[in-house]
């Protein structure tokens, strides 16, 4: 990229099919790269932007449904994180959508591949939480019975609290979500809360799925509390996980 070292004056804008700007504490020209609003929406040579933007676009609307479907679920702080993780895994599930051509693919079609299905096996909605940081002992998850069931515990062991916190509250829910028209239901099982000091012989957290069309996303949701006067004020260190897709 040619750079201008000296000159007398103001730089101007453009010479002929370049243009001059600043870049650091250099000025340098490019040659104009004839790129337009216009040409973006016309050109042959942005075919396949315009084919992405318009998957993306699709993409995007059906992870804000879902979004909204979990917004009691989902960790409030960083949510423009939690945002761009989910529409990041959405279209890597939409690659398996081998039917439609490129720019027509959708996730309806995708996810009647299992390989979309295992792909989200184990995504944790908080891209700063990761459910196996916090769980330390096995734990099964039963899509006919749909329960996640843990044997016998310590909390303060098989957990890992975060600073600050003393309890824990555990649920499991059930989306649902439809593709094709981004319509969804949520079911959640009762909250189990326990403290860090507590002994379970066996902990069993079981949400019927609600009766409607689509995906079927079992969450496990855990969230951390500190106890102190008598109130549980949550503690940051939320995980929201898929332990479960049919």
């Amino acid at each position: 990229m040619p750079k201008i070292y000296s000159k007398n004056g103001k730089f101007p804008k453009r010479v002929d099919d370049y243009i001059i700007y600043r870049l650091g504490d250099d000025m340098v020209l490019r040659e104009v790269s004839g790129f337009t609003t216009k040409a973006l929406k016309n050109s042959p040579r942005y075919e396949n932007s315009r084919k992405n933007a318009s998957e993306f676009g699709r993409v995007s609307a059906l992870c804000k449904q879902m979004r909204l479907l979990l917004v009691g679920v989902l960790p409030r702080k960083n949510n423009l994180a939690v945002c761009n993780s989910l529409t990041a895994v959405m279209r890597k599930a939409m690659v398996f959508d081998t039917v439609s051509e490129r720019g027509e693919r959708n996730l309806a079609t995708a996810f009647l591949d299992e390989r979309a299905k295992q792909l989200l096996v184990g995504y944790d909605f908080n891209p700063d939480v990761c459910l196996a940081d916090v769980i330390r002992m096995p734990f099964c998850f039963d899509a006919v019975l749909s329960q996640v069931s843990f044997g016998k515990f310590r909390a303060g062991k098989s957990i890992v609290f975060p600073e600050g916190a003393n309890a824990v509250g555990m649920w499991l829910h059930q989306l649902v979500f439809n593709f094709e028209d981004g319509t969804g239901v949520l079911a959640s099982s009762d909250m189990v809360l326990f403290s860090d000091t507590a002994t379970l012989d066996g902990l069993v957290l079981e949400c019927k799925v609600p009766d409607a069309d689509g995906v079927v996303f079992s969450v496990l949701e855990v969230q951390f509390y500190a106890y102190a006067d008598g109130s549980y004020l949550p503690v940051e260190g939320k995980v929201v996980c898929v332990v479960g897709v049919r």
